[in-house]
């Protein structure tokens, strides 16, 4: 897995991407709905970057590099697989069995993806910090 890892100054790269992203996205709410209406553009190259930024984050190799932080990052990655698994599962059961054929979320598409990265990334970066705080008390 190390192997297919990108260099840690791609992750640096990704952090600034996404903060510069969030904050136009937080800024698109308070521009004008008639500029964003009529250029639908810049929301769907926004969402590509914050896509490209989570990308760029999740697949970079961290400073120090090693088994631990592989497995960990499996870890992480199959913990958030399950649970969004089963929410989903859980959600959608609910939705059919209410007979409502609409999603239970507003702009599912664009939320979904960026909160499990979210958890996901949060996830590995905790047992990380827990690892590194368990081999500075031994």
């Amino acid at each position: 897995m190390k192997n297919w890892l990108l260099p840690h100054y791609c992750k640096k790269i990704g952090q600034a991407l996404i903060f510069l992203m969030l904050i136009l996205i937080v800024a698109s709410i308070y521009i004008e709905a008639s500029f964003i209406d009529s250029n639908p553009w810049l929301m769907d190259a926004a969402q590509a970057a914050l896509y490209i930024a989570m990308a760029l984050i999740s697949i970079s190799r961290e400073k120090e590099e090693d088994e631990m932080t592989a497995a960990l990052r499996g870890k992480a990655l199959k913990e958030v697989g399950y649970c969004v698994v089963i929410i989903y599962a859980v959600c959608h059961i609910i939705e059919l069995m209410a007979g409502g054929s609409s999603s239970m979320l507003h702009d599912e598409q664009y939320i979904t993806p960026f909160l499990v990265w979210v958890v996901y990334y949060g996830r590995f970066e905790r047992h990380l910090r827990r690892l590194r705080k368990r081999e500075f008390t031994l």
